[in-house]
């Protein structure tokens, strides 16, 4: 007992010094936390410090921006001061090199600075990142990241419209800018309320349906289809995959194995869906309200896809050589069945002979 009683005040006291500092490290945490808050108040330490995180060699992203702002009590209003300061300083810097005739490689202060203001946005600021997206004159990174930070930023309709105006509209973006905003789009709708969710998905319904590079239509067809159970299971999702198997083999295999494995799935599929790929709908479409399909019914675009499928129907020249199939080896069976039955009965019959 005195040993048991030892031990047990033993780990009662460690578990109490553990507990202590638990509290202690909370507590220091706490502090640290207020320090810095209190250090990040200042305009010019706040600047300060994004140039030296855009500037990191292992970069940064949208998840700091939000962590930042919670943990350090930074404004939008601040934060969007302090990231246009710095983004124009960059900006300034890189239009001087060119003008010395200098060639600087993607400036990844300016690249940060974009992807920072998607979580600290207001109209003027949704507006700017447009006009960089827009702007062919611009670094692709550049592009890329103001688009991305865009779509993070907008509200449903917003996005309808940039994913419509770079994907398959007047400011149509090339084969490999598509891919990347393709990727952008599934990052927000990942992220998005349910009526923002509607809204890029009904968008890249679109862009599937007038994507003519075979690689660029799986892609938007990978996320769609892991995303919409309506679209997975469409008769123009059919379409488009029969579309492109016709064409030639890409360089990239995966492509053309994927593309494979999706056209015998949608051929399996019993039940198909209608989706509306109408460029003129989707864009007087209310992303709060269902999207019509062509066959005039409501459907629900950002649903999961179930786990399994259902075999087709079988064509009644199918069902026909199946039920022959069935007498034919129920037959064979039956008479296996009484040839063995007959044998066995004449076993006992010769072992219960004296």
């Amino acid at each position: 007992m005195g040993t048991f009683l030892t031990c047990l005040t033993v780990a009662l006291l460690v578990s109490g010094q553990a507990q202590a500092s638990v509290n202690d490290v909370a507590a220091e945490s706490e502090r640290g936390r207020k320090k810095w808050t209190e250090y990040y108040s200042d305009d010019a330490n706040l600047r300060s410090y994004l140039q030296g995180e855009f500037g990191a060699v292992e970069g940064s992203h949208w998840e700091d921006a939000e962590q930042f702002k919670t943990e350090f009590s930074v404004s939008d209003e601040r934060l969007r001061g302090a990231v246009m300061s710095v983004y124009a300083d960059a900006n300034a810097a890189r239009e001087a090199a060119r003008l010395r005739g200098e060639e600087r490689p993607t400036d990844q202060v300016a690249n940060n600075a974009l992807l920072w203001l998607g979580a600290c946005a207001d109209a003027k600021i949704e507006g700017f990142l447009l006009g960089v997206a827009a702007d062919g004159s611009k670094d692709s990174v550049l592009r890329r990241c103001a688009i991305s930070s865009f779509l993070r930023a907008a509200d449903s309709e917003q996005a309808k419209q940039a994913l419509i105006r770079f994907l398959t509209g007047e400011d149509r973006m090339d084969a490999m800018m598509r891919l990347s905003v393709y990727e952008y789009a599934r990052m927000a709708y990942d992220k998005a309320s349910a009526d923002k969710r509607q809204a890029i998905a009904a968008a890249l319904f679109a862009a599937a349906a007038h994507e003519g590079g075979k690689i660029e239509f799986m892609e938007v067809d990978r996320i769609l289809s892991a995303r919409s159970d309506a679209y997975r299971r469409s008769r123009q999702r059919l379409a488009m995959l029969e579309r492109h198997s016709r064409e030639p083999p890409t360089a990239n295999l995966y492509t053309d194995r994927d593309l494979k494995a999706a056209l015998a799935e949608a051929r399996r599929l019993r039940n198909h869906t209608n989706i509306s790929t109408n460029l003129d709908l989707l864009r007087n479409w209310d992303p709060g309200q269902p999207l019509p399909s062509p066959d005039g019914a409501f459907i629900d675009i950002a649903t999961a896809p179930p786990e399994a499928f259902a075999a087709p129907p079988l064509s009644e020249g199918d069902t026909k050589r199946t039920k022959e199939r069935i007498l034919y080896i129920g037959g064979a069976a039956a008479l296996a069945v009484a040839a063995g039955s007959v044998w066995l009965a004449r076993r006992r019959r010769r072992a219960s002979r004296p």
